[in-house]
């Protein structure tokens, strides 16, 4: 326990503790009978603690003053729950004497700490003082292993049965049908596995081993018992029994045979898939099952009774238990399937192993990056429905496994609770840190962490996310000075006034934190990405003077001015959406702004050309969302001096779910390649014609019936007409050569024949129609993906 704290190591030593306190008054005692021994013990040692108490207040010659135990008991427990409440109050009352007595913790004591003691308690008393049931251990001491001549001639139940000739001659014919038959499936198996090296048609490894292990143990037994039976008593001793003999000893090897077939299917099974617990057991069932045809070969061939197969064959399980405690499973595991992923290029079973105790943790910690990024989801919700938790990703795992694992390790520090094996995982974390190979922590989505002391000792981390947890203090971020990037959403900091120096932060987010103290930012100078959305940020000119800010998202806060952005001559990419609600008082001129998100500001027909002016100075304008207002047309974007766009440089433009219900003045964004005016009120898409670098267009959700004319865009690749209702110009899309993926979901189809003469789609999406046939979809030769 104290080398690996393994599972199995605590119950290997419970069981052996109870076999050793029978084994004490009775060293003769068989292991199965002790364990019966021990169990009853333990489990009657309520009422024998009182009636033994009670025995002994009986035998003891007490004076008339002395007072019973209860009353002894009593006085205890009222003295020890007096002395503890004033304690806590002299500590409430008094700082002194609170700072005093500051290192006696009394935190220990609950209701879980209780039942343990009792639990121990119990045991201990089962344990020391073990009930001996003299008529049970002497009467399996009288029996031998040896079986006795007369005793098995005698005229038992059995004897009487059958006559010996008749058992003879039915234990025969009966080994003898039971050979043939697993003759039969040996050979099947032989030549299967052995000669022709395949499986059946439509049988996988996993089938082949798992469907059939369970059965064949089984069997097994059922042939034991059946070798029991004849090889009871009187038999043994019959000059006419040597085919008995050797039909049974020819069955032991075919069932042997069979074992060690399953045990090959075993380890085909594991070099296409890897180990795993489950598998291992597999192993140890087919061993066990071994030694127990073995011993029933000895009890044969030796004439042993069979109380000697009870006798020796628990004690050899036993052993195997113990001797299974000296491996590091968990380990031999990782390091199996690691290399046999890294050597033979085999699937990573990585939620399995992440799964695992703490013992792997170095190991996964160092797995080449390409290794953790790759996710199987699928296997994820396997894994984690078994558990009832649930990780975004591999990494997320991961990560929160060496959270509390560092946590524990800091709780359980004391000798107690001293485990070789975690003071091995501690120091090569420790190891791994200090060589930077931890170079991130995602501990996202656990809504309980409150504090980072557990991963101090990861002081070379540059990355941390921490997003959906409790977090109301900034100031251990002091411990990670190489820290890169910081993810803190939606925590509790209502204060960031302690904002340690980080001097390397480059990344900050603390969107969904009621802020003050916005100006202690200035510790770290180096920020180019800084996410405040839903700060309840006031004043942007709160913000220090960040040099080389390139990213900057104040949404969803209640700001006007933004003349203070002029100080970051760098910014590219800003979200102002839902900040000034249709009243812009001024806006700097940013030059190298590309990226601007105004979504949800109370943008109208009315308000549209004050606002869209005051950005008229951002001519390198690549991407604009307008989602969410208002806007009515795009007259608004155009310079109404020059009559070109304001943005000419625009390519990606966001307008859905506002009033459009005209494209004119769309045709100014010559450059523009994606649009989405989805969820609109427009019904005509002429203006859209002059747009000739288009490649990708969301329309759904507009009453839109006709879209004639749209073979004009030539680069288009991407066309989403969901829920528009089109009647004509569908059959112009046929003349799309670059158009890949395209969705007509909820239109009201009947039929996809106008769409199979589209060669180039790759994804079809008609979902919610009426479809009453697919013919001439397999025209479409190189569609991957049909969405019905």
């Amino acid at each position: 326990i104290m080398v690996y704290s393994s599972p199995l190591a605590i119950v290997t030593n419970i069981l052996s503790l109870s076999i050793l306190s029978v084994l004490s008054f009775s060293p003769k005692t068989s292991v199965i009978v002790s364990l019966f021994l021990s169990f009853c013990s333990i489990g009657s040692s309520t009422v024998m603690m009182i009636l033994d108490m009670i025995k002994r207040r009986r035998n003891n010659k007490e004076t008339e003053n002395k007072r019973p135990i209860y009353v002894k008991v009593l006085m205890f427990m009222i003295v020890a729950v007096v002395t503890i409440l004033f304690f806590v109050m002299y500590q409430n009352s008094s700082p002194l004497f609170k700072d005093f007595t500051k290192n006696i913790n009394l935190d220990f004591i609950s209701v879980p700490w209780l039942f343990f003691t009792l639990g121990g308690l119990l045991l201990l008393y089962g344990f020391y003082y073990a009930r001996h049931l003299g008529s049970l251990t002497s009467s399996e001491g009288d029996i031998s292993d040896e079986l006795d001549k007369e005793k098995a001639l005698s005229p038992g139940f059995f004897n009487r049965l059958f006559k010996e000739d008749t058992e003879m001659m039915t234990g025969v014919a009966l080994f003898a049908v039971l050979n043939l038959m697993l003759l039969v499936l040996n050979a099947l198996d032989l030549n299967y596995l052995w000669f022709d090296g395949t499986l059946p048609e439509g049988i996988k490894h996993k089938e082949f081993v798992h469907d059939g292990v369970g059965t064949l143990i089984l069997s097994v037994i059922l042939a034991i018992l059946i070798i029991l039976y004849f090889f009871r008593g009187r038999l043994n001793y019959n000059a006419a029994n040597k085919w008995l003999r050797w039909f049974t000893y020819i069955w032991i090897a075919q069932n042997a045979f069979m074992i060690f077939s399953t045990a090959y299917r075993m380890n085909l099974y594991i070099e296409e898939s890897g180990i795993s617990y489950k598998k291992i057991g597999v192993y140890v069932y087919l061993g066990l099952t071994l030694i127990g045809l073995a011993s029933t070969f000895i009890k044969v061939a030796k004439q042993k009774s069979n109380w000697y197969l009870f006798r020796v064959n628990p004690q050899a399980y036993y052993a195997v238990m113990v001797l299974s405690c000296l491996i590091n499973w968990d380990l031999y595991i990782t390091h199996f399937n690691i290399n046999k992923a890294i050597h033979e290029n085999k699937k990573l079973e990585k939620y399995y192993l992440v799964d695992l105790s703490f013992k792997n943790l170095p190991d996964l910690l160092m797995l080449n990056d390409s290794i953790k990024a790759y996710d199987d989801y699928e296997a994820r919700d396997y894994y984690f429905s078994l558990r009832g938790t649930y990780f975004y990703s591999f990494k997320s795992g991961l990560d929160k496994k060496l959270y509390d694992f560092l946590k524990d390790y800091n709780t359980d520090s004391d000798w107690q609770s001293y485990c070789v094996e975690k003071r091995r995982v501690y120091n090569e974390i420790v190891d791994l840190n200090a060589k930077g190979e931890i170079k991130s922590l995602e501990l996202n989505n656990e809504y309980s962490i409150a504090t980072l002391q557990p991963i101090y000792p990861l002081d070379n981390i540059q990355e941390l996310r921490l997003d959906n947890n409790v977090m109301r203090d900034v100031k251990e971020l002091s411990h990670f000075p190489k820290l890169k990037k910081i993810s803190l959403r939606s925590n509790t900091i209502d204060s960031i006034h302690a904002f340690p120096e980080l001097k390397l932060l480059e990344d900050l987010d603390l969107s969904g934190n009621t802020l003050s103290g916005i100006a202690a930012l200035k510790n770290a100078p180096s920020i180019k990405a800084l996410r405040l959305e839903s700060t309840s940020l006031t004043d942007v000119s709160a913000l220090p003077d960040f040099q080389n800010l390139e990213f900057l998202d104040i949404s969803n806060n209640s700001l006007r001015d933004f003349s203070s952005l002029s100080r970051y001559k760098k910014l590219m990419d800003l979200n102002i959406g839902s900040t000034f609600n249709a009243r812009l008082d001024s806006f700097p001129a940013l030059e190298n702004l590309k990226y601007l998100d105004l979504n949800s500001n109370g943008i109208t027909a009315s308000n549209s050309s004050e606002i869209f002016n005051k950005f008229k100075f951002s001519s390198q304008l690549n991407s604009l969302n307008l989602n969410n207002n208002q806007i009515g047309n795009f007259y608004a974007c155009i310079n109404e001096t020059s009559g070109q766009a304001l943005f000419p440089s625009l390519e990606k433009l966001y307008a859905y779910n506002n009033s459009i219900y005209s494209l004119a003045g769309i045709g100014v964004f010559t450059q523009l390649k994606e649009l989405h005016i989805n969820s609109n009120n427009i019904k005509e898409i002429e203006p859209l014609f002059k747009l000739s670098k288009l490649q990708t267009l969301n329309l759904s959700n507009n009453p839109l019936q006709d879209i004639e004319g749209i073979e004009q865009l030539k680069q288009l690749s991407d066309l989403n007409l969901r829920a528009c209702h089109v009647r004509s110009g569908l059959d112009e899309l046929q003349q799309l050569n670059n158009l890949s993926v395209l969705d007509v979901s909820e239109m009201g189809l009947y039929s996809l024949d106008v769409f199979t003469s589209i060669p180039s789609l790759t994804k079809l999406y008609a979902v919610q129609n009426n479809i009453r046939s697919l013919k001439g979809i397999e025209k479409l030769e190189n569609l991957q993906e049909l969405h019905l």
